[in-house]
């Protein structure tokens, strides 16, 4: 599993990375993220009864971690998915990693 995931990270182009459009990099991972929050919130406020803990479900679902990295790596390596877009689907995959924890912890009271 670990040389897997050195081989996905080598396969990075930091030279796409400098280059993301800021403005479609921001609209997917604002996609990603509304993704998640609406496709776990709403069940989870259906079966919980509680807006709180149905955004709380949203949020701690929105990380993408290991599964969205090994997708989107099998995706470039088949050549379903060029350069450009790999690295935009790793840069998401990284917000989302750093951000839901951070998000969950603000939403959680600190009782």
């Amino acid at each position: 599993a670990p040389l897997f995931f050195a081989y996905v990270g080598a396969q990075i182009n930091l030279a796409e990375i400098i280059g993301i459009d800021l403005f479609a990099f921001g609209l997917i991972l604002a996609l990603a993220m509304v993704g998640k929050l609406l496709g776990c919130g709403i069940p989870g406020y259906v079966f919980l009864r509680s807006r709180i803990q149905a955004q709380r479900i949203g949020i701690g679902m929105a990380s993408r971690g290991e599964v969205g990295i090994v997708v989107a790596g099998i995706g470039y390596a088949s050549g379903l998915i060029d350069s450009y877009s790999y690295a935009v689907l790793m840069g998401v995959i990284m917000v989302t990693t750093i951000v839901s924890p951070i998000l969950l912890r603000l939403t959680t009271d600190s009782k």
